[in-house]
């Protein structure tokens, strides 16, 4: 997997990290990776690097260490020793986010929360010419704490687009990734097969791609016009080639009409998923690294609508010296599939605010132009400041100003949020 991470959110001086430096493949976790990072929701390598990241601390916090930390220190010697012999790493999120609508109302406030598990056995076989790894990812998410689910608070607000990507109603559960990764001649050929997680795979942006570290809003932590199968997962492959330190190419195979929940083995139909994608990861003098993709994907239709649907996509991450990222995304679809027919949005983020390295403010913009004819464009803009309070916990407010689609809903609204994250 191409795992290029740079980024203010990652470059934290203090853990040798410097203009926003960017990691290799297959990362050095004790160099490459800063507990500052933002990285891509559901991309385990990134994120156990993370985790990994916060235990080792080294980075100053508002409340020290802080009690989880001292509490599973017993554990965490032992998970550091089974890292250590055995190359196996995992580890736990959760994050809750409340969001309250300036117009109020009784649906005019909502709380989702999200628990991710992660699990990577890196090099879990390993030889001179051939590494294999084990990938694992599972999340719950719930939005059932208020009276107000969250896709009854957007249906209140008038709009298709969420303040978090979290639209759902209920609870689920998922185990989303569960694959073999194999690497071959000094990792220039990556083969991954089994259940794949699209968004952590293609099209992705560390930035403005995860609503529990970075940028809440939907359009500002998703991509909305890629088209992607129900779940954005299936079984599949992936295969990716690095011809050059600064480029790579790659495409992924997957079930079209899986459900993503968990490996559905019922779901080959003749249906399929197809993405092809070009990066180039240049290290540009004076500004530093940066991610950029262009990806296209297929999927099958089932039913007697359109047999298929198409879609092309375009991501841009790039340090703007020490301590800045700016973020850009951008996809047009055909309108066979999603409810979003073209977006673009961007972010500038900073950190080490006020001498603390892993804090971060991001200022961001976006807008949306519904499949609907009778729907008109949404826009808004969103600020954020997390807050790094102890080793394993964050506390982020964050406002959101939103122009609705429905043409029903005149004026702009706020949107308050508030989200906490914690890291085990």
């Amino acid at each position: 997997m191409r795992n290029y991470i740079l980024g203010p959110l990652l470059s934290v001086a203090a853990l040798g990290m410097t203009n926003g430096a960017a990691a290799q493949n297959s990362p050095d976790r004790t160099t490459s990776t800063a507990i500052g990072a933002s990285v891509q929701f559901g991309n385990v390598e990134q994120n156990v690097a993370l985790l990994d990241a916060t235990r080792e601390g080294g980075f100053r916090t508002r409340f020290g260490v802080g009690p989880i930390q001292k509490l599973l220190q017993p554990f965490n010697d032992t998970r550091t020793r089974w890292e250590d012999q055995y190359g196996l790493s995992f580890g736990l999120q959760y994050s809750p986010i409340l969001h309250q609508s300036s117009r109020g109302g009784t649906n005019g406030r909502t709380l989702n929360d999200a628990v991710d598990v992660f699990l990577r056995w890196d090099g879990a076989v390993e030889t001179v010419a051939y590494k294999g790894s084990l990938d694992f990812f599972a999340y719950r998410r719930r939005d059932n704490f208020l009276s107000t689910n969250t896709t009854q608070f957007n249906s209140a607000r008038g709009t298709l687009l969420g303040p978090s990507d979290a639209n759902v109603e209920g609870a689920f559960t998922s185990v989303s990734q569960l694959s073999w990764e194999s690497l071959f001649f000094d990792d220039a050929l990556d083969i991954t097969v089994g259940q794949l997680f699209l968004p952590a795979l293609v099209d992705e942006n560390d930035t403005l791609g995860n609503d529990r570290l970075s940028f809440m809003a939907e359009p500002l932590s998703n991509n909305p016009a890629h088209v992607l199968p129900e779940g954005d997962a299936g079984l599949g492959i992936g295969i990716w080639v690095t011809p050059s330190a600064q480029f790579y190419v790659g495409g992924v195979v997957t079930q079209a009409n899986a459900k993503g929940e968990y490996p559905d083995f019922g779901a080959f139909d003749g249906d399929w998923l197809t993405v092809a994608e070009l990066g180039w990861t240049p290290d540009i003098p004076t500004l530093g690294q940066g991610h950029y993709r262009l990806t296209y994907t297929h999927i099958d239709l089932p039913g007697t609508g359109p047999s298929r649907s198409e879609s092309w996509s375009f991501s841009a991450e790039q340090a703007m010296g020490e301590g800045k990222t700016l973020a850009l995304r951008a996809g047009t679809n055909d309108g066979n599939r999603n409810d979003i027919r073209r977006i673009v949005s961007g972010g500038l983020v900073f950190d080490n605010v006020y001498g603390y390295e892993t804090d971060a403010i991001g200022i961001g913009a976006f807008w949306a132009k519904p499949n609907d004819s009778n729907r008109r464009d949404e826009y808004g803009t969103e600020l954020f400041w997390r807050l790094q309070l102890t080793n394993s916990v964050q506390f982020t407010p964050d406002i959101q100003l939103w122009r609705h689609s429905d043409r029903n809903e005149d004026g702009i609204e706020a949107v308050v949020s508030f989200r906490l994250t914690i890291s085990i």
